[in-house]
């Protein structure tokens, strides 16, 4: 079961993932595969992201706080060339849009991804959740003297009126 909310935020970034493309210059191949290059990368992480893979939640976490530092600096850099020449940096004018779309997802994903059901640190999302379940649903007896996985309870044979029930042995 994948936590709700996991497909909502894959879209967003999927569709985010695309404002790579906004005002390159087409005419420049190499920039053009540069581009594409790096967002079908987003692509392969988004979908390992969906999947629930722990390095990908990571390299989200890491590429939502570049998108908050990129707008930051975007806005030191208007800053800057409005005092210092009273004109407006056009990167930012055509980038602005996309760079804040990106930094309000990258903050909503940094507290997102923080919260208590991500933070296991397992390899897979739904691995957390079955770690969960087995300490809710199984009793785990260690024991050293039992060669077998499945034996029967020990407490089983203490009290007369149970009906055996199994324990998970681990030797």
């Amino acid at each position: 079961m994948k936590p709700r909310g996991l497909g909502a935020t894959t879209v967003a970034m999927a569709v985010l993932n695309l404002g790579g493309f906004v005002g390159i210059e087409w005419t420049r191949r190499g920039v053009v595969v540069m581009v594409a290059s790096v967002v079908l990368l987003g692509y392969a992480v988004l979908w390992y992201y969906w999947q629930g893979r722990n390095w990908a939640r990571q390299f989200v976490m890491f590429t939502s706080t570049l998108t908050i530092v990129n707008l930051l600096a975007m806005l030191v850099i208007s800053v800057v060339l409005f005092v210092t020449r009273r004109e407006y940096s056009p990167y930012v004018l055509n980038h602005a849009a996309v760079a804040v779309a990106n930094a309000a997802l990258g903050a909503f994903l940094l507290y997102w991804l923080n919260k208590r059901m991500f933070a296991s640190g397992s390899e897979n999302l739904n691995q957390a959740k079955y770690c969960s379940e087995l300490r809710k649903g199984i009793r785990l007896s260690v024991g050293t003297h039992h060669a077998g996985l499945l034996a029967r309870n020990p407490e089983s044979t203490q009290n007369p009126g149970s009906q055996g029930q199994l324990a998970l042995l681990i030797p």
